[in-house]
């Protein structure tokens, strides 16, 4: 028996923006579930169940084609697992398509670029196929993500470096897209100096 419970977690403000939390734009990265190598594959299904009343709302979200709002709850929430679980239930290239409106915010996709890179040991080849699609859309003068987006551009480049050593191996499946997100990134880095 407890004596003395421990205090409840205080309410985030109300005028927070869903982009104030430290895991969005060079703050510290979302936390993670587990450990491991990169390329592994397979999320967490019991903590995406786990998720379940949030889950329900993001498909609720997508049936009324609000992906920027569904992206916004997942980011914030700083969930790997509920970012992927979306990841699967959204198609980059045509989400990110010139004739899709309203477009994700600059804000978002920079957002999700750092978030997809936290962990690439789970999903691997899923995270890859999306930086490689909002990697090449994201505008380095953007005002909004311009004073952030260098310390952004680093994560990426530091969590792509560290796989080299399993999906550097020409061999493994996910190598061309670790060759293009790289190239991408070094482009973007190139820009904002």
């Amino acid at each position: 028996r407890l004596k003395n419970p421990p205090p409840a977690a205080p309410a985030a403000p109300a005028n927070r923006s869903v982009f104030d939390s430290p895991g969005n734009l060079g703050g510290a990265p979302p936390p993670a579930r587990g450990g491991g190598t990169c390329g592994g594959a397979g999320g967490d299904a019991a903590a995406v169940l786990g998720h379940f009343k949030r889950t329900m709302e993001l498909q609720e979200m997508l049936t009324k084609g609000e992906h920027e709002a569904a992206f916004a709850t997942v980011l914030q929430a700083q969930s790997l697992d509920l970012l992927t679980w979306l990841c699967t239930k959204i198609d980059p290239s045509a989400l990110l398509s010139p004739r899709h409106a309203p477009p994700p915010s600059q804000i978002v996709l920079a957002s999700l670029a750092q978030q997809l890179a936290y962990d690439l040991s789970k999903e691997t080849g899923l995270k890859l196929r999306w930086l490689q699609a909002v990697l090449p859309v994201i505008r380095p003068t953007d005002p909004l993500i311009k004073p952030n987006l260098g310390r952004v551009l680093e994560h990426v480049a530091a969590s792509l470096q560290s796989c080299t050593e399993v999906l550097g191996n020409a061999g493994h499946p996910s190598h061309a897209s670790l060759l293009a997100v790289s190239a991408v990134v070094s482009q973007l880095q190139a820009a904002i100096r």
